[in-house]
């Protein structure tokens, strides 16, 4: 019974209300109310749509975003969206709609815009410069803009909370990993604008207090950790952790293992645990190191002409190696070349790895070769070329019609070609190719050379200071593509022509060189200089003024060794000797006439001119005075430079020098201007220039007969263009061959700076004597600094 009551109850409640209800819509929709309207109606149409209180945001910019436009018919629903994507937005504080009835419908947007973005200002950093933090205020990715911030902007509270964000990350990246960076917003409501404050606490950068590798087995945590360039905190290393950096550094790590043979190395984590007071950190690296795999069965699919014997014979990886993904680059490469340079240049050489035995870290080779047809050259077409001759291009060639096309030749083509400084772009970059045709697959194909002319005319000059030449200048033109009988533009024959004027407190040289690279059309080089030249020693009492040419003849014997046969004609006048001068010295003024026959041989096979880290120099000339002239003696000279590339792209440099000259006929003794010299900076550092070695009774330094000196000296990279030197350099000077007594050094020690500039290396240099003869006894260090190679 009292069941069936609550019933009741329950029911005469829902008639009230419903009742109810229905009376109060009938009441409104009676009113005409457009927010009331019957759904058996229609909705009226909106007669225009005005937008109130926007200073910043364009009428017409908002009303893009709106559903509720002119001539649509009314909706409460695409009102409420528009409400909604107008905040969205972020230009808005507070939005409101009337709705106005009378000849038409009239539905008016009101808005308050949010304040302009009047400062934007930092507190609170001292270690990054304010105008690198404002570069952080917009982000992009490709085109699309993820937040940007400037002054005069409608504030973005979203976008400042990622900017804020992008701070911190650009701290956390510099090594700064407990900094905070908090926002204010301070409003100045009469005007609509606030500034934006971003106070940041950068804390100290975390140093590095231990890199672990956890889990490393196989190879030795010294050896992974050296591949790294994050480094833990030592004397000599800041050791701050920079995000970037480290995690480079992981997949340095990876690519370690991998070139190992551990081709299942993975990462697993990656744990950093703040130190002492959070100031240092402690990183540890797990590695899941896999097994070593080694080379199983080599196979090859598709050959037909040769042998697999034959094919494989130049390849590093052997069955039963370490699998080296490194050797296996160059194993495809080599049987690649292997049939290019048999005019295959259509073979298609693949090779895959799979594995064999699932229970055994065993990768099997499987090369796949189409060999295609033997492809002949018919004819060499050269493109690109304006300045330059066909011939001048065609002789760097080694191959020609009708011979096979050879995927190798044509690559020592392209060097040699290059190597002529011709053909570059606007950065030097080298652009020459070779290539088949590719719009033929005949058997006959013709060989394209497509070359782009780079700049070979240059103007140049300069001024300095050296300390041995004091204060210098230098103005230079030269040409590199230089063509003695094609007038009037005088280029396209890659022939050279200098013209350089040097002048200084104590020398002034001017100089003419012209060199022909082939001549009669053969691989000889062919040079002739005309010089003079007017020279000074600030630590000699006398001028040396020479006048003279030099004819040479230079040829490539060997692959990396070249002979020059040279002669020049001087004449040598020794002036201005003072009057409180040795005899020596008094005996040594008036002119003379040199005429000289050399031999040059120079074996060269470093990876730089100016900046070499491995390889060598060695060089051997011979030259016989007499040949013309009133001048006789002979003279001979051994230099060799070795280079040995260490660790973290440091070099090891040793350089040694030996030379003897002696007169014969009718010169009863070797001119001063002949003889051998030593000190300073361009042999013995720590030492006067040209003070080592035998003296008169004034002290002026008279040189010798016979020379020799080195160096040790190593090199460390500080950063592009700037290394750093420790030397040892050694040697002596001795008047004649009886004086020798290799007992008696000179050598010194010190630190040097080098610079590479554009017109050569500047080396700033001191050195400190530590083993001296009794002339140089208790001597202090010299700072020497010069332009040029010192070699």
């Amino acid at each position: 019974m009292q069941m069936i009551s609550f019933n009741k109850i329950r029911m005469i409640l829902f008639f009230f209300i419903f009742s109810t209800f229905m009376m109060a819509t009938d009441k409104t929709w009676s009113q005409g109310n457009v927010f009331g309207q019957e759904e058996e109606q229609a909705p009226p149409i909106i007669g225009s749509v005005e937008i109130n209180g926007n200073k910043m945001v364009s009428t017409a910019l908002i009303k893009k975003q709106l559903r509720t436009q002119k001539e649509k018919p009314f909706s409460r629903i695409d009102i409420n969206k528009d409400i909604k994507r107008l905040y969205e937005l972020n230009w808005f504080s507070k939005i409101s709609v009337d709705v106005e009835e009378g000849q038409e419908l009239k539905v008016i947007f009101n808005v308050i815009e949010k304040p302009t973005i009047a400062h934007i200002l930092f507190r609170g950093n001292s270690k990054i410069k304010t105008s690198s933090l404002k570069k952080k205020l917009i982000e992009k990715e490709g085109d699309l803009v993820k937040f940007s911030i400037s002054e005069g902007d409608l504030l973005n509270e979203k976008m400042i909370s990622d900017a804020a964000s992008a701070l911190r990350a650009f701290y956390e990246k510099k090594g700064f990993k407990t900094v905070q960076v908090k926002t204010e917003l301070v409003h100045d409501e009469k005007e609509n604008k606030a500034d934006v404050i971003f106070h940041i606490d950068e804390g100290k950068k975390i140093k590095i207090k231990r890199i672990r590798i956890v889990g490393a087995a196989q190879l030795k945590e010294k050896k992974i950790l050296k591949q790294m360039q994050t480094k833990r905190k030592r004397w000599y290393n800041s050791g701050v952790y920079e995000e970037e950096k480290f995690k480079e550094d992981l997949e340095r790590i990876k690519a370690f293992y991998f070139r190992n043979g551990y081709i299942d190395i993975r990462i697993s984590s990656v744990k950093e645990t703040l130190v002492d007071a959070g100031k240092k950190v402690v990183i540890d690296i797990e590695v899941s190191e896999g097994s070593q795999y080694k080379l199983g069965n080599i196979e090859i699919e598709g050959q037909k002409s040769f042998s697999k014997e034959e094919i494989l014979r130049g390849t590093l990886l052997k069955t039963g190696d370490i699998y080296l993904p490194e050797n296996l680059s160059k194993d495809l490469k080599t049987v690649k070349d292997f049939y290019f340079s048999r005019g295959y240049i259509d073979a298609r050489v693949d090779v895959d790895t799979f594995s064999g035995d699932r229970s055994e870290p065993i990768l099997n080779l499987k090369y796949t070769i189409i060999e295609n047809e033997v492809v002949f050259i018919d004819k060499i077409k050269i493109q690109g070329n304006e300045r330059t001759k066909d011939i001048v291009i065609r002789r760097e060639l080694n191959i020609k019609p009708g011979d096979k096309f050879d995927g190798v030749k044509m690559e020592v083509a392209q060097k040699r070609l290059s190597n002529t400084g011709l053909f570059n772009d606007d950065k030097g970059v080298p652009k020459v190719d070779l290539y088949p045709d590719p719009t033929s697959r005949d058997p006959q194909r013709d060989l394209i050379v497509e070359v782009q002319e780079g700049k070979c005319g240059e103007l140049s000059f300069g001024a300095g200071y050296s300390s041995v030449e004091s204060l210098i200048g230098f103005l230079e033109l030269s040409q590199g593509n230089f063509d003695l009988f094609n007038w009037p533009s005088f280029t396209g024959d890659a022939q050279k022509l200098k013209f350089r004027t040097e002048f200084g407190q104590y020398k002034k040289e001017f100089l003419i060189d012209f060199t022909e690279p082939w001549l009669f059309e053969k691989r000889l080089l062919f040079g002739l200089q005309l010089f003079t030249t007017s020279r000074s020693y600030s630590t000699s009492d006398y001028t040396e003024d020479k006048q003279g040419f030099l004819l040479r003849l230079a040829k490539p014997v060997f692959k990396y060794t070249r002979a020059e046969v040279n002669y020049s004609f001087q004449t040598v006048e020794v002036e201005n000797v003072g009057e409180n001068a040795s005899e020596y010295l008094k005996s040594q003024e008036g002119k003379r006439e040199v005429g000289k026959l050399g031999l040059d041989l120079v074996r060269d096979v470093r990876d730089s001119f100016y900046n070499a880290t491995k390889g060598s120099r060695l060089e051997w000339s011979i030259e016989v005075a007499g040949v013309g002239g009133n001048t006789d003696y002979y003279r001979s000279i051994f230099d060799a430079d070795l280079y040995f590339g260490l660790w973290f792209q440091h070099v090891l440099v040793t350089s040694f020098r030996i030379g003897g000259i002696q007169e014969y006929g009718q010169s009863e003794d070797v001119p001063i201007f002949a003889r051998f010299f030593l000190g300073g900076s361009r042999s013995i550092r720590g030492f006067d220039y040209r003070d080592i070695g035998p003296h008169d009774q004034y002290e002026e330094p008279l040189g010798g007969k016979f020379m020799y000196y080195g160096s040790f000296e190593y090199v460390i990279p500080i950063i592009e263009q700037f290394r750093l030197g420790l030397f040892f350099d050694y040697g002596n000077l001795y008047a004649d061959f009886d004086d020798i007594d290799l007992g008696i050094m000179n050598a010194s020690v010190g630190i040097g700076l080098q610079i590479t500039l554009p017109i050569g290396p500047l080396r700033f240099d001191y050195g400190v004597p530590v083993i001296t003869d009794d002339y140089h006894e208790g001597e202090g260090g010299k700072f020497t600094f010069d332009i040029g190679n010192r070699f």
